[in-house]
């Protein structure tokens, strides 16, 4: 305690709340106090031989002011401050009082624990979890394109993280503008990678863009499953000099995610057994008078049997069961607009997998349904497949929920111009992963208006709306569409039924141009976006979209993309990604797994009678 101090007139005390009070006489709070400065921080002792501190364990600095990582991370990894921890994880910002003296460790690749003592094992997809359904792995498109025909030369090297967020760099890869040879020499060089990291990739013939102006290949990592960090290229293979460019021209490198991403956990894991349908494109009648509008599908194949099962499968879709109807116990899913079956605020959540699949690794895929009792086709779907559009499949449910965002009266009718509280998103161009809001749809900043809100770590599905340009053609969303003018039609399956996880939410500080709105068009042109609120995605997006006018206000506000928020269910998911593979437990000395009776292989994935 400090008392009859002139720098600390009331004195203090290192006894929360005491320290708030006028030590003095007792009258006086004092607002916004903590910690005051003490000797040594209050957590050490003073040397008054040497006037240094002896900090108390947990303690470390000159002046003990911050806190000590556990074991020095056991020469594992590095003392990092939250702050730094923080910008780490996707250049996310901690700046509360104890931004630089709460400290912890930042494991090396393959340790873990609060010390970095403990050594990661091989992560392996459950072999009993395949037995009927397959395992989502990351399927990344890597698309190189130039402005001219025939320009592209030199050599790029793809950077490869694995489960743990080690990098591994490819040797240099030629490049051609003909496409021809490049999933060749990329699945050659991924797979020459050290350790065998990579052990197993498919790459789709890869694709010239528009005539000979670079090429476009889809790369499928087998071998990796569970949630990897995006795929980069690489074309400064000497310093800061490019290695692969044009001889005239531009020339622009972007990966995406036209399909699927890896996981850990299957949200999706309950067959609705007795059901086998398929996603087709409405190309003749209903929502979709084009077949690339919207983007927009239905269920098709199904009888009337397998109708009841499936609502039976889908049952309570907002977690309300006072709206479920018929005996089947379940939502629509739908709001009525003006006459209109609406895509409603609380669609169903599918996942769908082929009957004929040609691995354990044939990629299943999410979709938003709901049910529209005036369509011949009844079972209506937002997003379709990112590959196949009729193949028969199995259907597989979640007890999640799915939840449009939006603000507190978004879920009164919807109809045009009622649209308006529907928080929607737009890119400025393709292959990013940052999502421009037309509000501030935080949790922590965002107007209290919000029915739901976003953080960090959240799932979200993105789905073209195809919604808000001016004129007369019905969306699902309520909205209103130019018949062939929709989000980059020619690309919107890719990746329309992702599964994204949010990893970065914040607001930009208002500029002149992050202010600026419609200069009078009707339409969007370069420049006229609002983008301050931003929300960044784990992986990048395929596909561009169209600036409209979602309320009818004769000003385009908003992009036609929209936005929801999957909420998992505690019960119902399998983790069927892990250390070992659920078929053994994990040596955290070695890193050696210690498979189960009756599995074997240093991921624990192999059944055999000979390991009994």
């Amino acid at each position: 305690m400090i008392t009859s101090s002139t720098v600390y007139p009331y004195g203090t005390e290192e006894q929360y709340p005491s320290m708030s009070v006028d030590l003095a006489g007792g009258a006086t709070v004092l607002s916004n106090t903590a910690h005051y400065y003490m000797e040594c921080s209050n957590k050490g002792l003073c040397d008054r031989k040497t006037g240094e501190c002896e900090c108390f364990d947990g303690y470390d600095g000159a002046a003990c002011q911050r806190a000590s990582c556990p074991n020095s991370c056991s020469g594992h990894g590095t003392c990092e401050s939250i702050s730094d921890l923080a910008s780490a994880e996707f250049g996310n910002i901690y700046a509360l009082w104890d931004a630089d003296v709460t400290m912890g460790c930042a494991c090396d690749a393959g340790y873990n624990g609060a010390d970095c003592s403990l050594r990661s094992c091989k992560y392996g997809v459950d072999p009993l979890y395949t037995d009927d359904t397959s395992a989502r792995v990351t399927t990344t498109s890597v698309r190189i394109e130039t402005s001219a025909a025939s320009a592209l030369s030199g050599t790029y090297a793809l950077k490869f993280y694995d489960v743990f967020g080690e990098d591994y760099t490819t040797a240099p890869i030629t490049a051609s503008a003909t496409a021809a040879n490049q999933c060749t020499y990329a699945k050659a060089a991924l797979e020459a990678l050290p350790n065998n990291v990579v052990s197993q990739v498919t790459c789709a013939s890869a694709t010239a863009v528009n005539t000979n102006k670079g090429f476009d290949m889809e790369i499928t990592f087998h071998s990796n499953p569970g949630e990897l960090k995006q795929l980069e290229v690489d074309y400064h293979l000497d310093g800061n000099k490019a290695t692969l460019g044009v001889s005239s021209g531009t020339m622009t490198v972007s990966t995406y995610q036209k399909g699927t991403t890896g996981e850990f956990v299957d949200y999706f894991a309950t067959k609705c057994s007795g059901v086998e349908t398929s996603v087709v494109t409405d190309g003749s009648s209903g929502w979709a008078t084009d077949a690339k509008i919207g983007s927009l599908g239905y269920l098709g194949s199904l009888t009337t049997a397998e109708e009841k099962l499936l609502k039976t499968c889908l049952g309570d879709s907002d977690g309300d069961s006072t709206n479920n109807v018929d005996v089947y116990d379940w939502d629509y899913g739908y709001d009525v607009g003006s006459g209109d079956f609406l895509m409603g605020p609380f669609p169903h959540a599918i996942k769908t997998v082929p009957v004929t699949r040609a691995s354990t690794y044939t990629e299943g895929e999410f979709h938003l349904v709901w049910y529209d009792p005036s369509a011949t086709n009844k079972f209506r779907v937002s997003n379709l497949p990112t590959t196949s559009r009729a193949v028969s499949s199995h259907v597989y449910t979640t007890t999640g929920t799915v939840e449009r965002l939006g603000l507190n009266d978004q879920h009164s009718g919807r109809n045009g111009k009622d649209q308006n509280n529907t928080i929607t998103g737009y890119w400025p161009a393709a292959y990013t992963n940052k999502v421009y809001t037309n509000i501030d749809a935080s949790c922590e900043s965002g107007s209290s208006d919000l029915f739901n809100c976003l953080q960090k770590g959240d799932k979200l599905f993105i789905i073209d709306g195809c919604w808000g340009v001016t004129t007369s053609a019905t969306t699902p969303f309520g909205g209103i569409v130019a018949t062939g003018t929709c989000a980059d039609e020619s690309n919107a399956n890719r990746g329309t039924g992702n599964l994204y996880t949010i990893t970065k939410i914040y607001t930009q500080k208002a500029t002149g141009i992050t202010e600026r709105h419609d200069s009078g068009s009707g339409r969007f042109t370069s420049g006229d976006f609002e983008n301050r609120f931003i929300v960044e995605v784990d992986y990048n997006i395929g596909w561009a979209t169209v600036l409209g006018d979602p309320d009818g206000s004769g000003t385009s506000t908003s992009g036609v993309v929209v936005l929801f928020k999957f909420s998992p269910s505690t019960t119902g998911n399998y983790e069927y990604v892990t250390q070992c593979a659920n078929r053994g437990s994990c040596d955290g000395e070695t890193g050696l797994c210690a498979c189960f009776k009756g599995y074997t292989g240093d991921d624990c994935t192999t059944m055999s009678s000979l390991a009994i």
